[in-house]
């Protein structure tokens, strides 16, 4: 009986999970400090690039670049502005993993004392990334801004069950958020218990 509730519970929260992503409303434009892409798709740079050339923030980090990518092979690549490249465009290599990408950009932040950050990835992978970002960031105000192109939830909330690739991504994004959730609700536990009179520190 336990696990036939824990499956359920498992399929109710996969549910929402989905419902939410194919629901997400556009983006909207708003200005902040910086902006921070999570590699995984051209889509997702080519967007960030746009709200930097729109003037939405003054600089860009882009977290989990390959290593051996070169900046102007990156830069031709996205067929990007050579000025607004060279000047406002940080590349971040160390990031393999979501939380590694909040590490990566939370290092980034406060060296330039950045109050304000557009996070831009895929509508998908959105959610997990946010409590990542928030743990390693919590006194800095994320704007998510998620994007769908791409995404296997495109052809609506039902669309991806007919695509077997698709729903495999869907079902592995959301363990990982299960276990996103989880960790962030013991650290949240374990600062409450063992920072009870200061203002918790984030993780490094």
């Amino acid at each position: 009986m336990f696990l036939v509730a824990l499956f359920l519970l498992y399929c109710t929260g996969l549910g929402v999970f989905l419902y939410r992503i194919s629901r997400a409303p556009a983006p909207i434009a708003e200005k902040a400090d910086g902006i921070i892409v999570l590699t995984g798709g051209a889509a997702r740079i080519s967007q960030a690039l746009s709200l930097l050339q729109n003037g939405d923030a003054d600089r860009l980090l882009i977290s989990g670049v390959n290593v051996a990518t070169s900046r102007e092979a990156l830069r031709q690549q996205l067929d990007a502005d050579k000025e607004l490249f060279t000047c406002c465009v940080d590349l971040g290599r160390e990031a393999i993993n979501t939380e590694g990408n909040a590490a990566e950009a939370a290092a980034w932040v406060r060296s330039h004392g950045f109050d304000r950050i557009i996070l831009v990835t895929s509508n998908y992978h959105m959610p997990r990334s946010l409590i990542e970002f928030q743990r390693y960031l919590p006194e800095v105000t994320v704007i998510a801004h998620p994007i769908a192109a791409g995404s296997p939830t495109n052809g609506g909330f039902l669309g991806f069950l007919s695509d077997p690739h698709g729903l495999r991504l869907l079902l592995l994004e959301y363990s990982k958020y299960i276990v996103a959730v989880s960790r962030s609700v013991a650290w949240d536990s374990w600062r409450s218990v063992c920072l009870p009179s200061t203002k918790a520190e984030s993780p490094e």
